[in-house]
């Protein structure tokens, strides 16, 4: 991954960034097979938005369905200050959905989801999440926002999580 690949989460709007940590969260857990969902229901705590972390649960597994992805995501680790083009592109479908753009949010899907079942699922997934940090006063921006844009610069991570990254590329990715 070069720079123009990775991004510095310390210039995410705060429920971006917050977000992304429960993310990574749960994607670290699941992976070592510890269950993090406390964690995940504590930082979904920090943005008034209790009751969603069975939404980002079932938005991540929704992720996770056999045969479906074209390719492994890069999930960076917890610490890490920087956010890979998978990340972006995860938060940038939940906040397209929040803003009924579900045609836009598909076509990002599309890039890596390759079976439309699949696609359809993690929209409805991402689609309860958004709802749900709207209701709490969440509003995530929308890709072009120049806000957004601006945010995207930085250097690359040294603990990346590649979340398929044992299996060979012509394997179908495993369901974590």
């Amino acid at each position: 991954m070069n720079q123009a690949e990775a991004r510095d989460r310390g210039h995410l709007p705060p429920a971006e960034s917050v977000l992304l940590l429960a993310i990574r969260v749960e994607v670290e857990g699941l992976r070592t097979g510890v269950d993090r969902r406390s964690h995940v229901r504590a930082i979904l705590d920090m943005l008034a938005c209790p009751n969603a972390d069975r939404a980002l649960l079932d938005f991540i597994g929704s992720l996770a369905a056999p045969g479906a992805a074209a390719r492994a995501l890069a999930i960076s680790g917890v610490s890490s200050p920087v956010i890979t083009p998978d990340e972006r592109l995860l938060i940038d479908v939940i906040a397209l959905q929040q803003q009924g753009r579900s045609l836009e949010s598909m076509i990002m899907l599309r890039a890596i989801w390759l079976d439309d079942v699949a696609v359809l699922s993690i929209q409805e997934t991402a689609g309860r999440l958004a709802v749900l940090l709207r209701r709490a006063g969440q509003q995530l921006l929308a890709p072009e926002d120049q806000t957004r844009l601006s945010a995207w610069s930085g250097g690359h991570g040294q603990d990346e999580i590649g979340l398929m990254a044992s299996a060979p590329q012509s394997a179908t990715p495993p369901n974590w």
